[in-house]
């Protein structure tokens, strides 16, 4: 009985610090995690297409290899200097 009332007082803080106590979203942290951007997905060759290429090919093919993972890699450090904030 204890262990159950105590789930329950928990989930019950849980619930006060997403919607309050008048149930209007709260302008805080917990609310803004759906906000948040992600990081956009994986652009480019896809890994298996690249992983069947010859050094010759991927030689021929470095621009268009090399960019689209660099414009990830900044995207995702942008996102992540989002959310510290």
């Amino acid at each position: 009985m204890y262990r159950a009332q105590a789930r329950e007082t928990w989930w019950a803080r849980i619930r006060h610090r997403i919607i309050g106590d008048d149930a209007a979203p709260r302008s805080d942290r917990l609310k803004a995690i759906g906000e948040r951007d992600l990081p956009s997905p994986r652009q480019g060759i896809d890994p298996a297409a690249l992983a069947k290429m010859t050094p010759a090919e991927i030689c021929a093919n470095r621009q268009a290899i090399t960019e689209p993972m660099a414009n990830t890699v900044t995207s995702n450090m942008n996102a992540l200097k989002g959310l510290g904030s």
